[in-house]
């Protein structure tokens, strides 16, 4: 089902497209339409959002990549958007690798990893020991493959030697919703979204996933950063409008009262120049390829 919202949509060349490929109010959107409403703020640039949610955001991103020239698609999208060339290859209907290309860094995200409120598991210790004693027993659920709490369970299982009753749902909204009802055993989530559940008694987190690593876990060895890239289509990628924006962006993310907004959502801003972005990507790559994801 496609969501748009417009915000002050004028039939000019000055318009540009957001496409959000997760559901209205996850970090993703929330981040987007922040951005989105600066670059109005600071510009004559009028700003389209889309929310076209689905198979890992293959669904959002198919529609940029397939995206004509003068359309201007910009997406703010999860780097394992790119593990959708090998997860999704038997109808995948595009390339992640080479349709379209990340030319900013924007965030971090915060994740944590909870269980309902009366579970018996109190600690991290506590689940991986159930999971041992009971072989595919602890439901664990997750977003579909390729999400990033279905990539962290996965190498949580590898590092750990486990295996988990995978449940999987069409967002991790309806994995958190479940969680809170006490359907699930366990699911990794965005921290903000997850504090609402913890702070009304629902859910309680046993561990927390930050860009600067695990709090209480052994998990060190085990890359659980969630890194936000911009894309755009490759066709796209040095037009004098993705210019543009991507300076306006790059200006917008060293505003302290944006970062604080975005830090609300539970993400932080980070920056990079190209070589980093793509350091940021081979380096993403290549622990999931470790651990086995692809």
């Amino acid at each position: 089902m496609l969501s748009l919202t417009a915000i002050h949509v004028n039939a000019n060349d000055n318009n540009v497209r957001f496409m959000v490929s997760w559901s209205p109010g996850g970090g993703v959107d929330s981040i987007t339409r922040i951005i989105a409403a600066e670059i109005e703020n600071r510009s004559s640039i009028k700003v389209l959002i889309e929310n076209r949610v689905g198979a890992n955001g293959s669904i959002g991103a198919a529609h940029v990549a397939k995206s004509k020239l003068d359309q201007n698609y910009f997406m703010i999208e999860q780097t394992t958007l790119l593990l959708n060339h090998w997860l999704q290859k038997d109808f995948i209907v595009y390339n992640p690798l080479t349709d379209i290309v990340p030319i900013a860094h924007i965030a971090e995200q915060h994740l944590v990893l909870a269980v309902p409120q009366n579970s018996p598991f109190n600690s991290y210790e506590d689940l991986i020991r159930s999971a041992k004693e009971n072989p595919s027993k602890v439901s664990f659920g997750h977003a579909g493959t390729g999400n990033i709490s279905n990539i962290i369970m996965s190498m949580i299982a590898s590092r750990e030697r486990v295996s988990f009753n995978e449940i999987t749902y069409k967002s991790a909204l309806d994995a958190l919703k479940d969680l809170a009802g006490g359907h699930i055993d366990a699911t990794i989530g965005n921290a903000t979204a997850m504090s609402v559940y913890s702070s009304t008694g629902k859910v309680k987190v046993l561990s927390k996933f930050s860009p600067q690593g695990p709090d209480n876990v052994p998990l060190s060895k085990v890359n659980h950063k969630v890194d936000l890239l911009l894309f755009v289509p490759t066709l796209n990628a040095n037009t004098e409008t993705t210019k543009t924006v991507k300076k306006l962006i790059v200006e917008i993310l060293k505003s302290e009262d944006v970062r604080r907004r975005i830090a609300v959502t539970g993400q932080t801003v980070s920056s990079s120049n190209e070589d980093q972005i793509k350091n940021t990507v081979q380096s993403n790559l290549d622990a999931w390829k470790k651990a086995g994801i692809y």
